[in-house]
């Protein structure tokens, strides 16, 4: 039998795996996020839930902590009061709460879900992936620097995006026709 620390570990690199795709992660919520479920949720950059799901971080009950990732991301989702409810308490809360508090994006009913995250991705999909994938390396990594370094690491990135093709493609068919009107190769 592993280990618990050795299975722990094991969520976390899945869950970290998910956070360090270099693309937009949609997350599709219909029931419950709770635990490992709630910690891979919040490593997605969207989240789209059913309004009727439950979400929370019940560790506490098991005599344990979110191992997952929780007790760092929820926290810069939610702010820290709404974390230690969550955390501290065990404490569960419907989907529509999850959008109220900034852990889901959007709550709709659970026939749509799954209709609303692909919606999502697709819209996603029609963004120049360079400059997507950019601005989240952009905000996923200036999270952990101060302002002065994260300003210099998206001057670094907006530099490496402005002589793509993309980026002339963009800019042409703006000044051409109008904003949201290119195709994007993504080179």
């Amino acid at each position: 039998m592993s280990s618990p620390f050795k299975v722990e570990r094991r969520i976390s690199d899945a869950v970290a795996a998910v956070a360090n795709i270099p693309v937009p992660v949609v997350a599709a919520v219909v029931g419950f996020a709770l635990g490992g479920g709630c910690e891979l949720a919040a490593a997605a950059d969207f989240r789209i839930t059913a309004s009727d799901a439950t979400w929370g971080l019940p560790e506490v009950h098991l005599g344990l902590i979110p191992g997952g990732g929780g007790t760092q991301r929820i926290p810069r989702l939610v702010g820290v009061q709404r974390a230690k409810r969550l955390i501290y308490l065990g404490e569960t809360v419907t989907g529509e709460v999850a959008a109220q508090w900034g852990l889901a994006d959007e709550a709709v009913d659970a026939d749509r879900v799954f209709e609303r995250a692909v919606k999502l991705a697709r819209q996603l999909a029609d963004r120049a992936p360079l400059a997507v994938r950019a601005a989240k390396r952009a905000i996923d990594g200036g999270l952990d620097l101060d302002l002065v370094n994260g300003l210099r690491l998206e001057d670094a990135l907006f530099a490496g995006v402005f002589a793509t093709r993309d980026a002339e493609v963009g800019l042409k068919s703006f000044v051409e026709n109008g904003p949201r009107r290119a195709s994007f190769e993504g080179a």
